[in-house]
């Protein structure tokens, strides 16, 4: 569908992760059997599990993430978050713990709906900024830290004393 909406592009689709999802056992190999059915086996490289320096070299590399998850421990999984700081746009599914992201390039789609997902890849795309310079990441992740470090000297000022 993406291929369709972007043909000037030579997409590749990179996908880390367990192979092995205790929710379901078989969901490896429905991916990998979709993407043939699909005709983008040619473009999908499933990776596994690779060693996280690995992972954020290739995400530097991006042009954007893409975050489909149905289920998540964390807003958008540490995946977002890297990519945030690295710069690189993401779109995310719109489960409820991800709408908790406030900041960075993050675009939401509808959870499951394959149309909207393309459309809001397509458009990522068309607005793609350069990657921000290094010292602009720094000051970012500096403010953010700062932002953290507020938010939770806040909580701690508003906890019962228990003397």
């Amino acid at each position: 569908m993406l291929r369709k909406l972007r043909p000037d592009l030579d997409l590749q689709l990179l996908l880390t992760g367990d192979p092995i999802d205790h929710r379901d056992p078989r969901h490896y190999g429905e991916l990998i059997t979709l993407s043939e059915s699909l005709g983008i086996a040619r473009y999908s490289h499933f990776l596994g599990l690779i060693p996280k320096r690995d992972q954020l070299a290739l995400l530097r590399g991006c042009l954007a993430l893409i975050q489909p998850t149905r289920f998540e421990g964390g807003p958008g999984g540490g995946s977002v978050y890297e990519a945030i700081g690295l710069g690189v746009p993401c779109v995310v599914s719109d489960i409820p713990v991800n709408l908790e992201i406030d900041q960075g390039d993050v675009v939401f789609f509808r959870t499951g709906d394959a149309a909207d997902l393309a459309g809001k890849v397509a458009k990522v795309l068309s607005s793609q900024q350069p990657q921000p310079a290094r010292d602009a990441l720094l000051a970012n992740g500096d403010r953010n830290l700062a932002r953290l470090g507020s938010a939770i000297c806040d909580y701690l000022a508003h906890i019962p004393s228990m003397s």
